[in-house]
């Protein structure tokens, strides 16, 4: 059976602009405009989340809201596959570390945005 990793990431972040606002400069800043939508959907219960409409490259990304960072607003990015291939056995490869490296440095000029390292 062909072996074929399965990518995966998520990056989370502390903010107080609102999940619509940060959704909006990580668009721009990192998505090359692709517009995050949905909030009135309510993927999640109690959790507002966002996300791309249309699947980028055959994965889901969802920004969705928690509290929990230190008593400020968090948030977390996740990339999620949304597809399978017959016949193939996938191995989990996580881009943690290079999501972080990435918005880290997409984001340097917005102090309100602090990305937060994953764990090791």
């Amino acid at each position: 059976m062909k072996r074929e990793p399965f990518l995966t990431a998520s990056v989370s972040m502390k903010s107080q602009f609102k999940i619509e606002e940060l959704g909006i400069i990580l668009s721009e800043k990192i998505f090359g405009g692709i517009p995050f939508e949905g909030l009135e959907e309510a993927i999640y219960d109690e959790i507002p989340a966002i996300f791309f409409k249309r699947r980028l490259l055959g994965f889901n990304f969802v920004l969705q809201g928690y509290d929990g960072l230190d008593n400020e607003i968090g948030y977390i990015l996740s990339m999620i596959p949304n597809f399978t291939v017959q016949g193939v056995e996938y191995f989990t490869i996580q881009l943690n570390n290079y999501f972080f490296a990435l918005f880290k440095e997409r984001l340097k000029d917005y102090p309100e945005i602090l990305v937060i390292q994953p764990k090791s």
